[in-house]
């Protein structure tokens, strides 16, 4: 028995698809996960090789950057090639703050304030939400229909 391999480009382009999916629905951090070090392999074996490793900082966590309490830079390169590339990272991090402070006198009047409960009027109980919305998302999608009516419509007419 054979075993083909015909649906690999199709794969290859979903998977290509689900890379840039997933890339905007994360859009300001990193695509490949969190930041991480360049570090040499350990043992005579390996040490050619160069690989990622990880930071040893408190705050490296917070901002997307793996962290690895373990290690210690031995040779001034690797940590200055390190440095150049956190800096880099640095520069085009986006950081969102995780509890919101005070607002400011600008803020204060943008602010959300909540309605004081009432009685609904007549429009307001006999109006469908769900209708209305299904009726837009048609509207929408059928934009490009009507217009092509309308111009053979026109020409009709001249």
């Amino acid at each position: 028995m054979v075993k083909t391999w015909f649906n690999q480009p199709m794969r290859k382009k979903r998977r290509h698809a689900a890379r840039a999916k997933r890339a905007a629905a994360i859009a300001p951090r990193p695509v490949a996960g969190l930041m991480r070090p360049i570090v040499r392999c350990p043992t005579f074996k390996y040490n050619t090789k160069i690989r990622l490793g990880r930071v040893n900082k408190k705050v490296a966590r917070t901002i997307g950057i793996s962290v690895d309490y373990r290690r210690r830079s031995m040779s001034i390169e690797s940590l200055q090639q390190n440095v150049q590339r956190l800096k880099e990272y640095k520069t085009k991090l986006i950081i969102f703050p995780r509890k919101e402070g005070k607002p400011g006198k600008a803020d204060a009047s943008i602010r959300f304030k909540p309605e004081k409960a009432r009685v609904p009027t007549e429009d307001e109980r006999n109006h469908n939400a769900f209708v209305t919305l299904r009726q837009a998302r048609i509207n929408a999608k059928l934009v490009g229909l009507g217009e092509k009516k309308k111009k053979e419509g026109e020409e009709k007419d001249k």
